[in-house]
């Protein structure tokens, strides 16, 4: 499995459980992956707030367009974001959470 190769979908979590069994990746490249999703989360909410008034501008408000279209926004500037690291969020939980990570469970499979 390819880490961050599709769009992380808010309301799919088939990725997660295919994440959570997989033998071939380390509980560290999991908590990793894990920390960058749930940035991925974080960042949705945050960014389905914060465009609404700029798409509320441009499309008209009382068709599904709108939100088609914010929904569409938010999943692409959210995944992004977060693939890059941009705010950090990942960052700071996957060391928060490494330390509750035993060094056997961290150096498995590497």
């Amino acid at each position: 499995m390819e880490l961050t190769s599709a769009p992380i979908s808010f309301i799919d979590s088939s990725h997660i459980r295919e994440l959570v069994h997989d033998k071939n990746l380390t509980e560290t490249e999991k908590l990793k992956e894990m920390s960058r999703q749930f940035e991925g989360i974080f960042l949705r909410q945050f960014l389905n707030e914060a465009l609404r008034p700029m798409v509320k501008g441009y499309l008209d408000e009382s068709g599904s367009s709108n939100d088609i279209y914010r929904y569409f926004m938010t999943e692409v500037l959210a995944d992004s974001m977060s693939q890059r690291g941009s705010i950090g969020f990942s960052n700071i939980l996957q060391t928060q959470l490494q330390g509750a990570l035993s060094p056997a469970e961290t150096n498995n499979n590497e």
